[in-house]
């Protein structure tokens, strides 16, 4: 059967190609495939492109060829049910001369183009940054990515079309598909997973056939990408890895990408986990949106202000919501970061795959969220879970608190001198001006040393200008906000009305002369080629009581533009400002910013009368781009002492909180004021370079916030045991020279006052001890050693409890255990059998009660003819965080003892009887275990890292065991892996047939120090899944236990004797 409809339509475009002739073409349908054949020719010197639609109007690249004559087969149109067209379009590509900074193809296993690999812990990434011009779809310009970090850099230098252009010129020709000369991309490459991502940079959304057509192009440029193994897999996986401009295309297109093959992913796939920005709880209905449209949707009401935020990425600004989670790793120290901590709400990152699974399965619903200080993340659905009493409870506990505003007051002048003004001088000047004051007293020589700020007097008299018929500026903006409350509406609406105001500030009304005048005179101390920053300073922000980070702006003004009598660009300060950027124009600017709507909307959330509240400004030098060496933010904690210092940085003047792709900042701890400790390494340092700057840097930053810090203490006359965090802004300008350009405290909404609040659920739970196994020695030469955390006491206290707990709200903290939980399984095993309770825990024989000043205890006794053994369940929450509201089923914490019974024979029963063989008449021996797993379910262990083990005995026994441990933590020298799961463990050679193990009662291992010793212990008994005939065999053979460590297989029989054979 033939094609629906094939047709030639021959559109001859041309690309930088003037008076050329028609291209000659032909279409053949031929041979039994039907498939349509393409046949032309091309001149020399010019490239031939074959475009292919489906519906005359969505065209992409299909093929593309600089031979005199070509031919193109498509056998996919030959099973089209469509119509299917071409067009032709020729072009002339660049002549680009050879150089050693870049190449035409790049290789993983020589990565000389790539980046440093640099990421967080375990995961390192290397990426190659790349250029494919628009009239040569045949070639892709791999760039010496430590050379040139940036597209521009390596443009500006080494292609022909864009030698010389500005940085503007650059954005314009390769950011959007008008006109587009060229399309920035980028390789990102996991050698340790073998995987590789492709990214297009573009404001515009690319058609999905242009992103086939260019993936495609890319992975044949990379050498051995597409190559397979002997058994048809791949080599090396790719994906396509849309940035945030073109995640909302890339989702609408993967049915058409997939059947192309090509698998969308992101890089937070190789995250090492989760990230917690600020923590907090919230509960609402969580709602998904694409980072691009949040604004949108949040107008239209779409996206509420008590909605949790479920999104793909984070913009520079969001407006304020419950809770927000992440699919995208964000930044510490983001605005966003800031502001979701001052408000008390929960800000994470997630990463896991099950974790994200069912955040998207939960969309829509009503949920809790609560992110804890260590980044325990829960994230649960509330139907079923809580009743309506302890709903309407929680939403109690979240309503918004009275903001404490120092109201502004006059000053009595519009101006003055930063270095007099202290904090006390915010009713006066605002928070970042008076803030700005006690920089240059305590550390003059690490801040901009000449500072003057205009005070609230300059903006109430800018505000009494008349504009229309005997109204003031003033009385019209009150006017049109005034039937405005908390929530708002129509969003739209305020949105619109806000956006008049600001153009009233900006457009409509301005200085007079006298004000004028008057800020010529304060600005008269500055050189007038230099740009000044003037920064806003309000009495909402930067105070005590509210941050406000991010809510306003700051802009940069040229005196000698107002001075020239002209307004005639470019600009004096910046000759690459085409038009004139005077100091009023900048001042006019941030003015407005005090009608931003996310700044009004949060000052009438908090109830802040506007009638004491206004914008001041604080005017210093500005930090020009290209004398920055570095930048970053600073968050310091403080707990009776200086716990923290962290820094985020990056080179130059790149951004921190808003970084390109690759360009992740650096993160550093600094101790001792001077030790730095890298976090995470920048994305953008050069080959050879580990720091953003030099160990003198930090141990003057860290002495300089230290310095600060305490000064901010004193002043506030907070006492020495005082909890609060800070937050400073800095640049490094020359060589040793590191300024601090702002000090903020991030003062914290503390929501959930009342009783707590237990949240119940199911919860499952393994448990063995913790612990190394190590022997403890004696100067006695009678005394035998005895070996601690054996893995004889990891497997004959292995415990496992299946619980469902009611929500709760907890009177007095220590609700007894049977108010809790409402179904009990609790399983052990013993003589080669598991034992289950199941029911309420009242049900155990000699249940009791105990309580102290920290905790309640729960105890019971289980006895028998072979043991005793004693339990107890408390609350983890009095132990670790006092503080928690939110308590969950998953903080309690399970400690066993067990103490064997005294008539047992001599050595039977030792925790250790193959290393430690006690000769006394009767053990007598107890430890807690207290360690707790959790099982999930699903893909339980996918953040975690498998173990293989294989053993080989000299009666040729051979055991394999798999197994898993966490992830390493980051930055640590040594730790000891606990092993969190069993996947199975398989015996071969000892009985007829293979023993496979499965049950987590079945297996056990313990460790030495830092791993350097392991030990296994096998119990096939206890494994339902073996065979009786197997076991039969195992009891013929006399081997009730299987000891393993490397180098050495011993049996335990059924009287507890060791032997080395059979």
């Amino acid at each position: 059967m033939k094609p629906q409809v094939v047709l030639l339509l021959l559109l001859v475009e041309s690309l930088a190609v003037v008076g050329q002739n028609r291209p000659q073409v032909e279409l053949e349908i031929g041979g039994e495939s039907l498939q349509p054949v393409v046949k032309g020719n091309t001149e020399v010197g010019e490239l031939s492109v074959l475009e292919k639609s489906v519906n005359l109007v969505d065209w992409g690249p299909e093929f593309v060829s600089g031979e005199s004559e070509w031919s193109f087969e498509d056998p996919a149109a030959a099973n089209s049910s469509e119509p299917v067209f071409y067009r032709l379009r020729k072009s002339s590509p660049p002549v680009i001369d050879a150089d050693d900074s870049w190449r035409l193809e790049v290789d993983f296993r020589n990565e000389e183009l790539f980046s440093i690999p640099s990421g967080s812990g375990s995961v390192q990434l290397s990426y190659v940054k790349f250029t494919i011009f628009t009239s040569d779809l045949s070639k892709v310009y791999f760039q010496d990515t430590e050379r040139y970090p940036f597209h521009y850099e390596f443009a500006v230098e080494k292609l022909e079309p864009f030698l010389g252009i500005s940085s503007t010129e650059f954005d314009a020709a390769t950011l959007h598909l008008e006109d587009q000369v060229a399309i920035l991309g980028g390789v990102i490459y996991n050698a340790e997973t073998r995987e590789f991502g492709v990214e297009f940079v573009g404001q515009d959304a690319y058609p999905p056939t242009l992103i086939r057509y260019l993936y495609k192009l890319v992975e044949r440029s990379i050498f051995r990408a597409s190559l397979r193994g002997p058994f048809g897999e791949r080599l090396y996986q790719g994906y396509y890895m849309p940035t945030l401009s073109q995640k909302h295309a890339a989702n609408q297109a993967r049915d058409y990408l997939a059947r192309h093959g090509i698998e969308i992913g992101s890089a937070d796939m190789w995250s090492d986990g989760s990230q917690c920005y600020s923590q907090g709880w919230a509960i609402g209905r969580l709602k998904f949106v694409e980072a691009a449209k949040i604004d949108e949707a949040y107008l239209s009401g779409e996206l509420l202000y008590s909605d949790i935020l479920l999104t793909d990425g984070i913009p520079a600004e969001l407006p304020f919501v419950a809770g927000i989670i992440s699919l995208s790793a964000a930044t510490p120290g983001s605005h966003v970061a800031i502001l979701a901590e001052s408000y008390g709400i929960p800000f994470v990152y997630l990463a896991g795959v099950a974790d994200v699974e069912d955040a998207i399965d939960a969309e829509g619903k009503e949920v809790i969220l609560d992110v804890d200080g260590k980044c325990r993340t829960h994230l649960v659905e509330t139907e079923g879970l809580i009743d309506e009493d302890i709903r309407s409870y929680l939403f109690e506990q979240k309503e918004t608190p009275a903001l404490a505003i120092q109201a502004k007051q006059g000053y009595g002048k519009f101006s003055e001198d930063v270095a007099i003004l202290d904090p006390d001088d915010i009713v006066f000047f605002g928070g970042k001006a008076s803030n700005f004051g006690l920089l240059l007293r305590e550390v003059p020589d690490n801040t901009r040393p000449l500072a003057r700020a205009f005070s609230f007097d300059l903006w109430d008299d800018y505000l009494e200008q008349e504009l229309e018929a005997e109204l003031t500026l003033r009385e019209r903006i009150d006017d049109t906000l005034a039937g405005y409350s908390w929530p708002v509406q129509d969003l739209g609406a305020l949105s619109a009305d806000l956006k008049r105001i600001r153009d009233w500030i900006e457009d409509e009304a301005d200085f007079s002369e006298l004000q004028r005048s008057e800020i010529l005179e304060t600005l008269a101390v500055f050189d007038e080629n230099r740009k000044i920053r003037f920064r806003s300073s309000t009495n909402v922000e930067d105070s005590q009581f509210f941050s406000g980070a991010g809510l306003y702006d700051s802009k940069s003004g040229c005196l000698a533009d107002d001075l020239d009598e002209d307004d005639v660009g470019p600009s004096a300060c910046d000759s690459g400002e085409v038009e004139e950027r005077g100091v009023f124009r900048a001042m006019r600017k941030v003015y407005a910013s005090f009608y931003n709507l996310n700044a009004f909307l949060e000052r009438l959330r908090f109830g802040v009368d506007e009638g004491e509240v206004g914008m001041a400004i604080l005017a210093h030098y500005s930090y020009p781009d290209e004398i920055e060496l570095a930048n970053g933010v600073v968050r310091l904690e403080y707990d009776s002492e200086v716990k923290l210092v962290q820094v985020v940085s990056q080179p130059g003047a790149n951004s921190v909180t808003n970084p390109d792709v690759g360009a992740r900042p650096e993160v550093v701890e600094i101790f001792d004021y001077g030790t730095a400790f890298l976090r995470e390494r920048a994305g953008l340092l050069p080959d050879g370079v580990e720091f953003v700057m030099t160990e003198e840097d930090y141990e003057t930053l860290g002495s300089v916030v230290k310095t600060l810090a305490e000064a901010y203490r004193v002043f506030h006359g907070l006492a020495e045991n005082s909890r609060f965090v800070l937050e400073f802004e800095y640049k490094k300008v020359d060589p040793g020279v590191v300024e601090v350009k702002q000090l903020r405290l991030i003062p914290r909404v503390e929501f959930g006052a009342g009783k707590k609040v237990f949240v119940g659920g199911y919860a499952s739970f393994i448990q063995s001890p913790l612990g190394e196994r190590s022997a403890l020695g004696s100067t006695d030469p009678d005394f035998i050693p005895v070996v601690e955390n054996s893995v004889f006491e990891v497997h004959y206290t292995k415990t496992k409890f299946n619980l469902r707990f009611g929500s709760r709200i907890l009177e007095s903290g220590k609700e007894p255990i049977q108010t809790l939980v409402e179904e009990w399984d609790w399983t052990y095993h013993d003589s080669g059998e598991a034992v289950t309770w199941s029911g309420g825990p009242s049900d155990l024989l000699g249940f009791e009660a105990t309580e102290d000043s920290n905790r309640i205890a729960y105890r019971w006794l289980v006895e028998d003819s072979e043991f005793f053994m004693e339990s107890e369940l408390s609350p983890r929450w009095y132990d670790s965080d006092p503080d928690a509201f939110l308590v969950f089923a998953d903080s309690l914490k399970l400690s066993v003892e067990r103490i064997y019974a005294e008539d047992r024979p001599a050595g039977t029963y030792s925790f250790d009887p193959v290393n430690n063989p006690v000769e006394h008449e009767t053990v007598d021996t107890s430890f807690e275990a207290d360690f707790v797993t959790k099982l999930g379910e699903g893909d339980r262990f996918e953040n975690e890292v498998r173990q293989v083990r294989s053993f080989t005995g000299v009666d040729g026994i051979e055991i394999e065991s798999i197994f898993y441990f966490p992830k390493k933590p980051n930055w640590t020298i040594g730790y000891t892996a606990h092993l969190t799961g069993w996947d199975r463990t398989t015996i071969l050679g000892l009985t007829n047939e293979a023993i496979t193990l499965e049950s987590e009662f079945a297996q056990s291992y313990a460790p030495e120090h830092h791993n350097f010793g392991e030990y296994f212990l096998f119990e096939p008994r206890l494994d339902d899944s073996v065979a009786e005939s197997v076991l039969a065999e195992l009891e013929a053979l006399d081997v009730m236990q299987i000891y393993v460590t490397p180098g050495i297989i011993k049996y335990v029989g059924f009287d507890y004797a060791v032997r080395d054979e059979l």
